[in-house]
């Protein structure tokens, strides 16, 4: 017997599922959030080296079978390239209740903070939001020189995701960040007509406010319970 509400979580480049933790304890009482690693992450460098886009979406694909099999609605959210990845499943398969994009790259942009955060985690020890919330260790040094492909193929991606924008069909509300590093809030001006948005301040890329957990939290609640997304 299927069970009720599913929400379908998927983490961005070098990335960690940690980061949705919060959402579960917010929505522990309309569905079931669920956070499945990515290939290639939760190991060290050689292993993101290693991995590839086609893994990816072969592992989002399997995800999203997996919950569509479980549970009788299901939902996606997806915070950087996995924004990518399931705008993407969404365009071919058409079966998400509701799509929820957080800091979905559609325009780049690289700001100093991105750099702090690239050295804090590879040459410090000290606790910090950005280790907590990377999900590859970049070690051996060596070995981060294979991550290049990975990012070419991620910046193809977000062009060919660009391209299809206008045929999504899944009720979908995006969130971008004034002060994002990585993702430029000119993204708004690549989604089509119809598609919500909200340019929210107080957070980074990865490095979310409680505030931000908040709004995402309410958008999702709001989606499950009335059946659309509303602009809060």
């Amino acid at each position: 017997m299927k069970k009720s509400i599913a929400l379908l979580c998927i983490h961005g480049i070098m990335g960690s599922p940690r980061q949705f933790d919060p959402l579960k304890a917010a929505l522990s009482d309309v569905c079931e959030v669920i956070a499945p690693w990515l290939p290639g992450h939760g190991g060290d460098a050689r292993d993101f080296a290693r991995s590839s886009m086609q893994e990816w979406e072969g592992a989002v694909r399997q995800a999203a079978q997996a919950v569509f099999a479980q549970y009788d609605r299901v939902y996606f959210l997806g915070h950087s390239m996995g924004a990518l990845l399931l705008t993407e499943y969404c365009l071919n398969m058409h079966r998400a209740k509701g799509l929820i994009l957080v800091a979905m790259p559609l325009r780049f942009r690289y700001m100093p903070h991105a750099l702090q955060n690239c050295l804090k985690v590879t040459f410090t020890s000290a606790p910090c939001l950005a280790r907590e919330m990377c999900g590859v260790r970049p070690r051996p040094l060596t070995a981060c020189i294979g991550w290049i492909p990975r990012y070419l193929e991620l910046f193809r991606k977000a062009k060919d995701v660009k391209k299809r924008m206008a045929q999504l069909s899944t009720p979908a509300f995006c969130f971008f960040f004034e002060r994002d590093e990585l993702c430029s809030p000119r993204s708004i001006h690549s989604l089509p007509a119809g598609v919500k948005w909200q340019l929210l301040s107080g957070s980074w890329h990865s490095e979310w406010s409680e505030e931000t957990y908040r709004r995402i939290a309410g958008a999702v609640r709001w989606g499950i319970e009335r059946g659309y997304f509303h602009d809060l």
